[in-house]
């Protein structure tokens, strides 16, 4: 049997997301897949994937605009492939109860916004805030965001985290379709 062909969407304010995108996509094609790792705005086809992850960061208790645009307009076509989403977050960079409620609400409204899709999985990262990457003015109200927050500012992924939520995906994945893996991510 080929390997699976699949698609690995990102939308991403400041680049540190679509990092992450990168980082799925390069374990996904270890496990044996055929892997492409693309910006939610660039054009696609989904019909000739059979996995789609869509991804984005989380912005003032919202997915990015572009994940929720790509979802919207592709929901007809991700309704007949396999899916998967997965959200950063500054909330999961602090442990306990209220950083889980947050993720729990993030990833309930991910799920309305093309309710008949049933995500394979949902993965949820802590973010990252890169300062530096900002324009001054951004800067400025960020800084102001995490202080109400209480998150430092910095690079708060789990990398660890997110490779074990990949590899339950391609195992997840390959037990649904019937398709092997390959190698052990």
């Amino acid at each position: 049997m080929k390997p699976a062909r699949v698609l690995v969407v990102a939308a991403s304010g400041h680049g540190t997301t679509a990092e992450v995108a990168r980082h799925i996509g390069e374990s996904i094609a270890a496990a044996g897949h055929a892997v492409d790792v693309r910006p939610v705005d660039e054009t696609v086809h989904i019909d000739d994937y059979d996995l789609v992850v869509v991804g984005g960061a989380i912005r003032y208790d919202r997915w990015l605009r572009g994940a929720t645009t790509f979802v919207r307009d592709h929901r007809s076509e991700l309704a007949s492939t396999t899916v998967a989403f997965f959200f950063t977050c500054l909330a999961l960079s602090k442990p306990g109860a209220q950083s889980t409620r947050s993720a729990d609400q993030y990833e309930s409204r991910i799920r309305t916004i093309a309710p008949e899709l049933d995500p394979l999985t949902v993965g949820r990262f802590a973010g990252a805030v890169a300062p530096a990457r900002m324009n001054p003015l951004l800067r400025i109200a960020a800084r102001a965001f995490l202080a109400v927050r209480g998150v430092a500012a910095g690079d708060h992924r789990d990398w660890d985290a997110i490779d074990a939520w990949t590899d339950h995906l391609t195992v997840t994945f390959a037990e649904r379709s019937g398709r092997p893996r390959t190698e052990t991510v």
